[in-house]
């Protein structure tokens, strides 16, 4: 049931993650996100975070023990260019079982179907939240290249979005 659910909040999440590419007026070097929140329940959260930023640039999400990086390539450094961040979870709590589960997927993509990001699961203690686990804490905005932005924290650490120049 799990998996079935991850399985349709990434088909959801992919059909909202890019639509029609408008041209949008950014300061040099500065990028425009908006978070949609897809889903949010005891058990299961979708949010997608959309990236857009004029010329070829990198986009890079890091947590705890983590980094994944996509590029975004321009034919001209005027081109509006879009990415997009995807977070997906899901607990669990299996009948008899001492622990819970927390099955996250954190995914960076391109319109053109590149990715970066997969799959982890967490054990937590029985009585853990969903929504004390994972929080997220990206704003709708226009930031700067090249700092990192927190957009969530996943078991009380940062996971940080950096658009610009690769991060490591």
């Amino acid at each position: 049931m799990t998996t079935f659910r991850l399985a349709l909040a990434s088909t959801i999440v992919a059909a909202f993650s890019f639509g029609c590419v408008r041209p949008a007026s950014l300061p040099p070097s500065h990028f425009r996100l908006t978070v949609l929140e897809i889903a949010n329940d005891a058990s299961a959260h979708a949010t997608l975070i959309k990236i857009q930023t004029v010329g070829a640039a990198s986009i890079s999400v890091d947590q705890e023990l983590d980094h994944n990086s996509i590029g975004l390539s321009a034919l001209d450094s005027s081109s509006l260019q879009e990415g997009s961040v995807a977070i997906l979870a899901s607990h669990f709590v299996p009948a008899g079982d001492e622990s819970s589960y927390l099955q996250t997927l954190i995914r960076v993509s391109t319109p053109n179907g590149n990715y970066a990001g997969g799959p982890a699961t967490y054990t937590l203690p029985r009585t853990a939240a969903l929504s004390s686990t994972l929080k997220i804490t990206a704003k709708s905005g226009v930031y700067s290249w090249n700092k990192a932005v927190e957009i969530a924290t996943l078991q009380d650490h940062p996971v940080t979005l950096t658009v610009g120049k690769a991060t490591r």
